[in-house]
């Protein structure tokens, strides 16, 4: 994986597509930045009726991305197929670890 530096906040806000004024108001007190806003700054809310138990899986996911492909009435028997659940892990840990860039870089290396 090679990754770019970004040197300053400007690159950074090209880089994640996060606004540039948000960035900054990161930068300067992380807990006046709610974690689910868009670009804007605007709030984005919850719309899935099942938001609660899909927020807390994805969490816990992040330990073991198998909990989230045990979601069979997402995804079936998918959990079961070794290959495609050992992919998805190795996908999904990545991006946690890495972040999306780095993931998309990689698959469309490989």
């Amino acid at each position: 994986m090679s990754a770019t530096k970004i040197k300053n906040m400007e690159e950074f806000s090209s880089v994640s597509g996060i606004s540039r004024p948000t960035v900054s108001k990161y930068f300067h007190d992380p807990e006046s930045v709610r974690l689910k806003t868009r670009e804007d700054g605007s709030l984005i809310a919850a719309n899935d009726p099942f938001w609660d138990d899909l927020h807390a899986t994805a969490i816990a996911a992040k330990e073991d991305p198998r909990i989230w492909l045990a979601q069979r009435q997402y995804y079936g028997d998918l959990a079961g197929n070794a290959g495609f659940s050992q992919s998805f892990g190795n996908w999904l840990t990545l991006i946690w670890s890495d972040g999306l860039e780095a993931a998309i870089t990689d698959y469309l290396a490989s």
